[in-house]
């Protein structure tokens, strides 16, 4: 079977969601299915002029790889040459219209990835965005879902959501969950079961991501009536504080395996967000063993079993997330049981379990000729 992904691959460390899915995916499907290959385009304006976005083309990595750089005239053409039977449009990127025209001449089955609500976050969450690219995003997001054959949303919620602005047709709809990396950590000895010993908490934020819940967590972590330590991780000031009982660090952004070694000696993961499709950090947290709390906005909250491998609260609410962190603080057993939960939850969930449980099944429905 003939795959070509259409989105944004990224080979550094510090990347966003929606690229460590698409290299995952990517990775997975090319190991399975030699016939694969990965085309971006020439995204950054200061970099490349527009004879490249319309000419240009480049290889990114070696043949074997198969993952190029090519402008709008040569994707069309690269597309007409290997007569794909499927494309993925792993991430979100207006150059991916390329595919839509193609299929007017070819037959061909299109995927595409819902990381999250476009046409949503420019307009609620995103300031200063200039009208010209609203419109354009708006315009090409609804030509994802009016043709695509396939969508691949992340959670029930991510669907309502879109049905306020689309309209989102269910026999093209899938839900799929994102998978994590594995990386092995040496264990550090953790105090998990010393109720005299301060629960350690961590959040990652971003002062330019309200949407994460930095207030309220921050309000949340006044009315704990036990000494903790917390650590919110993102950009903001690095200066410790002191808050009611506990004690507040700042950390900075880390790259991958730095923050899996961060995560290693930890209690708890919060997820506070009111929008959080999925939240791979989440995943990630649990793969390390934290305990995780999650706002029932958090995507991956419908994955797990309340009680069992974490705890959902609604965002905002203070007073169940104070209740819940009172309750591991207090019976630490309980908060070990959770963790070894959350670990096994997560170990079900790595990239090579999520492409054989989900995305194989989904190609071969297309096809009756096997994946290598």
């Amino acid at each position: 079977m003939r795959i070509v992904f259409l989105g944004r691959y990224n080979t550094t460390e510090n990347i966003s969601g929606p690229e460590y899915v698409a290299r995952n995916v990517f990775y997975q499907i090319k190991k399975r299915n030699r016939d694969t290959s990965f085309v971006q385009y020439f995204f950054d304006g200061t970099k490349y002029s527009l004879f490249q976005k319309l000419f240009g083309s480049e290889i990114i990595k070696d043949s074997s790889d198969s993952i190029y750089r090519k402008g709008i005239i040569p994707l069309f053409i690269f597309l007409l040459r290997e007569k794909p039977e499927v494309i993925h449009i792993i991430t979100f990127e207006r150059f991916a219209f390329v595919a839509f025209i193609y299929r007017l001449f070819c037959k061909v089955k299109i995927f595409y990835n819902v990381h999250g609500i476009v046409y949503y976050e420019n307009n609620v969450l995103r300031n200063g965005l200039k009208v010209f690219f609203i419109l354009k995003d708006k315009i090409f997001e609804h030509i994802l879902f009016r043709y695509s054959d396939l969508q691949l949303f992340l959670s029930k919620r991510s669907i309502k959501l879109a049905e306020n602005y689309f309209n989102i047709r269910h026999e093209k709809v899938a839900i799929v969950p994102n998978g994590l990396e594995e990386v092995y950590i040496e264990p550090k000895i953790n105090s998990i079961e010393e109720s005299e010993k301060p629960l350690q908490i961590v959040f990652v934020a971003s002062l330019k991501r309200p949407e994460k819940g930095i207030e309220f967590i921050l309000k949340a972590l006044q009315s704990i009536p036990f000494s903790f330590v917390a650590y919110i991780i993102g950009d903001h000031k690095v200066n410790d504080e002191i808050v009611n009982q506990g004690t507040l660090h700042y950390m900075p952004i880390m790259e991958h395996r730095a923050l899996m070694e961060f995560f290693s000696d930890k209690h708890i993961f919060i997820s506070a967000s009111h929008y959080e499709p999925f939240s791979i950090s989440v995943l990630e947290a649990m793969y390390q063993g934290l305990v995780p709390i999650m706002t029932s906005e958090t995507g991956l909250s419908e994955y797990i079993e309340d009680g069992i491998h974490g705890y959902v609260c609604n965002y905002g609410d203070t007073k169940s997330l104070v209740d819940i962190l009172t309750l591991l603080h207090s019976d630490r057993s309980m908060l070990e049981r959770a963790s070894t939960a959350a670990k096994e939850f997560a170990l079900q969930m790595t990239w090579e379990k999520i492409v054989e449980r989900y995305y194989l099944p989904l190609y071969k429905k297309l096809s009756s000729e096997k994946l290598l």
